[in-house]
Order: C-alpha cells, then sequence, then structure tokens
C-alpha cells in the first residue's frame, strides 16, 4: 500500500501544475484510509474528503492544537448541477496545496514507524512500559501507529 506522504506528493505535483481538481480527490480519498490506519494519532493536518448522497464533495481539514479548521462543500462537475466558479476553484486548490505541505511538512519531524521495543533499547531503556510512560509525560514525542509500532520526534532520538 501507497503511503500517505507519497500520495500527498503526488497531489501538490498534480495541484501546482493546473490538473483538474477532481482528478486529486481519488488521491484525497485513497488516503483517507491510510491516515485512518497508519496516522490516526499524528499531530498533523487532518484531512477528509467525503462524497455524500446528493452528489456533493465534503472536504474538510483541520490542524489539531490551531484554530485552523476548513470545510468546503462542492458538487460534482460531473453531475448536472453547476461546477465551482473560477475564484472559488483557484481557493480551493491553494488551500489543498498548503494543507498538502503543511502534512508534509509535520511528517519530516518523526521518524519511520519503529518497534516500541526498538524505541526502549535505542534509550538504554529496560521495557516498553518505561516508554508508554515517558509519551505520557511528555519525556518523549511521538506518537503510535498501532499497539507495537511507534514514530518518534527525530531531534528527540538519541544518536
Amino acid at each position: 500500500m501507497k503511503d500517505f506522504r507519497a500520495l500527498a506528493e503526488k497531489a501538490v505535483s498534480l495541484l501546482e501544475n493546473g490538473t483538474e481538481l477532481e482528478t486529486v480527490y481519488g488521491f484525497l480519498k485513497q488516503s483517507k484510509a491510510i491516515l485512518d490506519k497508519l496516522y490516526v494519532n499524528h499531530p498533523g493536518p487532518k484531512i477528509t474528503l467525503e462524497y455524500d448522497y446528493w452528489g456533493d464533495w465534503h472536504l474538510e481539514t483541520s490542524i489539531p492544537g490551531f484554530d485552523y479548521h476548513h470545510v468546503a462543500r462542492f458538487q460534482s462537475a460531473t453531475s448536472s448541477a453547476k461546477p465551482l466558479p473560477i475564484e472559488e476553484q483557484s481557493e480551493l486548490r491553494d488551500h489543498l496545496i498548503k494543507i498538502l505541505r503543511m502534512w508534509i511538512a509535520q511528517d519530516d519531524l518523526y521518524s519511520h514507524p519503529m518497534a516500541m521495543q526498538d524505541v526502549a533499547d535505542r534509550y538504554g531503556l529496560d521495557s516498553v512500559k518505561t516508554v508508554n510512560r515517558w509519551l505520557q509525560e511528555g519525556t518523549l514525542t511521538g506518537f503510535k501507529v498501532n499497539k507495537n509500532m511507534i514514530r518518534v520526534l527525530n531531534s528527540d532520538l538519541p544518536k
């Protein structure tokens, strides 16, 4: 399965090159499953794109910890409805590029997924419980990918 980063970089490239917005929706929809599975606890921006019963798209983005929340509702260009005006398409394109770049930049801060035991070994700790306690206390900055895997802030990892 492709990771979110590869999808995000592809979407940014398409958006910057003026590709139709609907071309990017597939990438965003595909990324939702990846975000839900691998990055559910990631502190970076959240991106949700859904298609409803009436043929409208709902795009929602937010950045946890900041008062930055954007919701866009628009109709599919393939529907009989009038497409988005050019200025709204431009605004939506700019917003998508901004949020995807923020996500990529946020993702750069963290290590690749590592086994919890490997993190404990790297810090010279005797158990995974200490890693969990450090996470809760804020001694270690990171987020769990799943029960056994973690991503740690790169600057927190010992060399």
